[in-house]
């Protein structure tokens, strides 16, 4: 686990959308998607 993906689980619980935390992280919905993927995998 690392601060980038901690940084990307937080902003989706936040806004409660992988769309809308993606848009505020500067970064595509399907890149999230797999980062979140990653960290369940840990």
């Amino acid at each position: 686990m690392n601060l980038h993906h901690l940084r990307i689980f937080y902003t989706v619980a936040q806004r409660r959308s992988i769309t809308a935390a993606a848009a505020d992280l500067l970064l595509s919905q399907p890149a999230v998607s797999l980062q979140l993927k990653a960290l369940e995998k840990e």
